[in-house]
């Protein structure tokens, strides 16, 4: 009876390894037809905005490489947070992918008491897709053509100065700003960024931090004056503008990049085949061209090096955030 028994044992752990076996199997074919239908790419913005733009510039990147279509859907609110959270609950079979701006993953765990995702366990880092500009821009009524300007009309203002944000990054940026000038200003928020560019030009707030690609389209129209960018120095895209030491704000550098996510665990061969295509952008001048009219710069990493950079950046943005004296909502 016992060498029955044991014979039934042996026998039924080898058909769970069988059976294992065909699954990985199946899985490993599955990744290796990896793109099979049509691929969705989820980003928290508003139609229209910056990052909403350079997504689309991504995605038919992507369709073009991957041969299947890239939806992109857009899932604007909560910082970004929204799509974060669907893309992180989506199954990890590489068909549903997350564009956002770095303050989604490196930020928006030092600015919220609680998070519908976990930035950590539930997102895979897959690629950057760039570096991004910001700038530090007025309406066109303001007496400010400079950062020295701003601050000290800020100042003459005192309680009754404004500025509008939008997203983690505006509002970060800014905090640090008068931080480190002294300049008083009352945090206005905005559902969407458009909406913050629109109060600056209709004069609502004193001044606003975004995105240099929206910024310098509004600038030629007439409808804002971008006085700095937001790094310690100028930028090769926008190097008629000052950065911010040579501005007279020291100690303040923070560059902005975007970065395309998976929902963790995705299969190793998906990770491969999407990584590659992300890369492949910066090799076509059609699309390097498209996304310099954004001020989106060549930003390449493999998987490996990106999840270490965006694990440092997580760190530097706790301490940027701490010193700015943001308390998590």
């Amino acid at each position: 009876m016992r060498m029955k028994s044991a014979k039934w044992r042996r026998s039924l752990a080898g058909a769970w390894i069988a059976l294992f076996g065909i699954v990985g199997s199946m899985s490993g074919a599955q990744a290796q037809d990896y793109p099979s239908q049509d691929i969705r790419m989820i980003n928290g913005y508003a139609a229209g905005a910056g990052g909403d733009v350079t997504s689309r510039i991504f995605a038919k990147h992507l369709e073009d490489t991957l041969g299947k279509p890239v939806i992109v859907e857009n899932k604007p609110g909560a910082f970004t947070n929204i799509g974060a959270a669907f893309v992180a609950h989506s199954k990890p079979d590489g068909y549903t992918m997350f564009f956002a701006g770095h303050s989604t993953i490196a930020m928006n765990v030092f600015l919220f008491k609680t998070l519908p995702f976990d930035p950590v366990n539930e997102i895979f880092n897959l690629a950057p897709a760039g570096k991004v500009g910001f700038g530090v821009a007025v309406g066109p009524a303001s007496p400010a053509r400079s950062i020295a300007e701003l601050t000290a009309y800020l100042k003459q203002k005192g309680d009754k100065a404004t500025y509008g944000y939008a997203n983690t990054y505006g509002l970060a940026a800014t905090e640090l700003y008068k931080k480190i000038s002294g300049a008083p200003a009352l945090a206005v928020p905005y559902k969407s960024a458009g909406d913050a560019l629109a109060a600056l030009t209709r004069g609502d707030i004193d001044f606003l931090i975004y995105d240099l690609g929206s910024l310098t389209e509004q600038e030629e129209g007439g409808r804002v004056r971008v006085l700095a960018v937001t790094t310690a120095e100028r930028s090769a895209i926008r190097s008629d503008l000052p950065g911010m030491r040579e501005a007279g704000v020291p100690d303040f550098d923070l560059p902005a990049w975007f970065g395309i996510w998976l929902p963790a665990n995705p299969p190793r061969p998906v990770v491969e085949r999407l990584a590659d295509a992300v890369r492949q952008i910066w090799d076509r001048p059609d699309m390097v061209r498209a996304l310099r009219t954004q001020t989106v710069e060549p930003f390449i990493a493999t998987p490996e090096e990106f999840d270490r950079f965006v694990k440092a950046q997580t760190t530097t943005w706790g301490r940027v955030i701490a010193l700015a004296k943001i308390e998590p909502q």
